[in-house]
């Protein structure tokens, strides 16, 4: 089941520049601004919609792309919610 994952990056010219890597890689990435409860400053992120985050972050450490946290996306309670996961 694929589910929506966040992960956050200290700017948008990392976040793009990581959404521009995994598109190469055939990852479907969107640059987000993040909600203000995940990162209580200015941030920005790749939303993804997958099966598996893993290989994501997986090519993401190969490229030495660091960043900031990795939530998934939980609406099970009818409001929608990060839980931080990596």
């Amino acid at each position: 089941m694929k589910k929506e994952y966040l992960i956050a990056f200290s700017s948008f010219y990392k976040a793009a520049y990581a959404r521009d890597i995994l598109m190469g890689e055939r990852y479907r990435a969107i640059v987000v601004k993040l909600p203000p409860e995940l990162i209580h400053s200015c941030g920005y992120g790749l939303s993804i919609v997958t099966t598996n985050i893993q290989p994501v972050l997986t090519q993401l450490e190969n490229m030495e792309i660091a960043h900031k946290g990795v939530y998934m996306a939980d609406n099970s309670a009818g409001r929608l919610k990060y839980k931080k996961i990596g």
